[in-house]
């Protein structure tokens, strides 16, 4: 009993028996994506219901749907991978067996590719979708190219940064010379043109819009953002150059953030500005 009271003294955080391998529990995380699937889930089902209800504004309100329960979706998974469902000690080991000596560092590194893989499966659904979206906002208009050729160009912008994420790991250092340093110097030129890629379709988008521009400037407000999903990719990669160890936790807790306000901005508040729209009451939001 004096063993059992000992255990169960002072806070529980600290506990050695609840240690865990990384500094942040995992239901304090967990619980903070959790708060984006509900704004995801809200979201799709009042542009659901919008799309069933409003004629003028049925096929925004239907592509603000889809790429919203696609979001809830995948941030769902991501809780759940958070959440580490066996408890708050273990993290998810690389690998299918389940070998739990494996080196901590290594389970974070692990846990952080799933993770990012779990949001590129998200985008490469979703940006075709909002892409259409954001055209159909300008009239469906266009300053170099169709939006068909857009759509083709941003699904080949997160296929080249999967490749740079999940394939050469961030251009992470690598362990051995020679034939390592080729695929990190296709990983770097993957980064580069997914950029340029990016860049070309919104300048296609937002371009000599205004004539068209049905949005009152906010086709800009919902479609900049989406630089900062690069300029976050870009500072992982900075900041892996310098930590050749593991995945830093402080570096995946920023991308957590960092991507969650992004998302919330560019399809939870997008869905939101369109169903405004379609409840007229837009001019009493935005």
């Amino acid at each position: 009993m004096a063993d059992e009271a000992a255990l169960l003294h002072g806070s529980y955080l600290t506990n050695p028996n609840l240690a865990t391998p990384h500094d942040t529990p995992s239901f304090l995380r967990s619980a903070a994506l959790r708060v984006v699937t509900g704004i995801m889930l809200s979201s799709a089902v009042m542009a659901s219901l919008c799309a069933l209800l409003d004629t003028q504004y049925r096929f925004d309100c239907v592509l603000s749907a889809a790429v919203c329960w696609v979001a809830a979706y995948h941030y769902s998974a991501l809780t759940s991978l958070r959440s580490q469902s066996i408890g708050i000690v273990k993290l998810v080991p690389p690998g299918p067996g389940k070998d739990f000596g494996t080196p901590t560092p290594l389970r974070l590194a692990w846990q952080e590719a799933a993770a990012d893989a779990i949001r590129h499966s998200d985008w490469v659904v979703t940006l075709p979708l909002l892409l259409m979206e954001l055209h159909a906002l300008v009239g469906w208009h266009t300053k170099w190219f169709s939006v068909t050729i857009s759509i083709v160009f941003i699904e080949l912008m997160v296929g080249l940064g999967a490749y740079t994420r999940l394939g050469v790991d961030e251009l992470a250092p690598p362990r051995t010379a020679g034939a390592d340093m080729l695929v990190r110097a296709s990983g770097l030129a993957a980064f580069i043109v997914a950029w340029v890629l990016m860049i070309l379709v919104l300048l296609n988008l937002l371009l000599d819009s205004e004539s068209t521009d049905k949005s009152g400037g906010y086709v800009w407000v919902f479609s900049l953002p989406w630089i900062g999903y690069g300029i976050v990719s870009l500072a992982a990669i900075i900041v892996r150059q310098f930590y050749k160890d593991g995945y830093p936790e402080w570096l995946a807790i920023f991308k957590d953030v960092a991507y969650a306000a992004l998302d919330n901005w560019s399809k939870g508040a997008f869905a939101f500005y369109v169903v405004s729209g379609a409840l007229g009451v837009q001019d009493k939001i935005f």
